[in-house]
């Protein structure tokens, strides 16, 4: 197995050295992965990334204080020998995106390429927030998102790419992006997100404020089956209209109001934290409601006449539906990052 060394300037005094990422397979073997220079694979175990200590305290607050003083060990290193190795045993620390970010330090395109897929950039997000390089590194960062937005696009279902692309805009706080990825997250997601898993990597109170976002939505639409059926049970109409078509009339669309509720999973049939339900499924299955208007009872022979359901009458259960998912003001949900993190542009 290999070791790799790359060293990005003469007068490097630091090496960073971080282990390969080691998959492990069913038997619990340990396998170096396989690294490809030009038309060579390589096994690697570990690579030495040497940079100048100047460098890298000029450009992260993170080495700044590892090496300004005799604090640790590297800097006492540093001082006695003028070098200091510093183990990054991390295994979020990847190897890859180390070298890119070291690259863009230095100004060397041989290790910045133009495009990048998400999880590298993922994993170089998780390094910049690591070390404090945001400064150094956002505007590359940003250009790649970009790119990338472009090339297939943001998200438009609640998958397991979401909350990277959540983590990188909030990390190099792009705003715009941030709000559209956290509005998918309140109106997909099928059950609250757990603010302890540790595969997600936003602040607790960003995750709060997607769950309650979720939950305020279901709170509303149930406030109005309740009211709705509330209404129904209690209107006894006028003393003209107390008639068993009447009744009938109305238990039809009570009927149809329970029906609706189970079909949607709420009220009485919702499950716990609405679990495998979404807000944007609720209100696309209202949408394909059908209409109750124009349904009747022929009371003649009595009569009375024809009790007919009107369209957005009081009695109009998807057109009472339609107005609460209009007044959830959808469009306007997501999070403003600005409302949970200062923009600095450095760290």
């Amino acid at each position: 197995m290999a070791t790799i060394t790359i060293d990005y300037g003469s007068n490097s005094d630091v090496e960073l050295v971080l282990p390969a990422n080691i998959a492990t397979t069913p038997l619990d073997l340990e396998v170096p992965p396989n690294f490809t220079y030009g038309n060579t694979k390589v096994r690697v175990k570990e690579f030495r990334l040497r940079a100048s200590s100047e460098k890298l305290m000029s450009s992260s607050s993170y080495f700044r204080a590892m090496f300004d003083g005799i604090r640790f060990r590297e800097a006492q290193d540093l001082k006695e020998h003028g070098f200091a190795a510093v183990q990054l045993l991390d295994p979020e620390d990847d190897p890859s995106a180390m070298q890119i970010i070291l690259g863009i330090l230095y100004s060397s395109d041989v290790q910045v390429p133009d495009d990048i897929d998400l999880q590298t950039l993922y994993d170089i997000a998780k390094l910049v927030d690591k070390y404090f390089w945001h400064e150094s590194v956002a505007p590359r960062a940003v250009s790649w998102f970009e790119r990338l937005q472009g090339s297939q696009g943001l998200p438009d279902s609640f998958d397991e790419t979401l909350f990277m692309w959540m983590w990188i805009a909030w990390v190099f706080e792009i705003q715009d992006s941030f709000k559209k990825l956290s509005r998918l997250a309140q109106q997909c997601a099928t059950k609250s997100i757990d603010p302890a898993d540790k595969k997600i990597l936003l602040p607790y109170m960003v995750i709060d404020a997607i769950n309650n976002q979720r939950e305020a939505g279901f709170q509303i639409i149930e406030k109005k089956f309740v009211a709705f059926k509330k209404a129904l049970i209690e209107d006894n109409g006028t003393e003209a209209d107390k008639s068993l078509e009447y009744v009938m009339l109305r238990s039809l669309v009570l009927g149809h109001a329970t029906f609706l509720a189970r079909d949607l999973k709420l009220g009485d049939f919702a499950a716990t934290d609405h679990f495998g339900s979404s807000i944007r499924m609720v209100t696309s299955l209202i949408k394909s409601v059908r209409y109750t208007k124009g349904v009747w009872v022929d009371a003649r022979n009595c009569g009375h006449g024809q009790f007919t359901m009107s369209e957005g009458g009081r009695w109009d259960f998807k057109c009472a539906l339609e107005k609460v998912v209009e007044s959830l003001k959808m469009d306007d949900w997501g999070i403003e990052l600005t409302d949970f993190k200062p923009l600095s542009g450095t760290k």
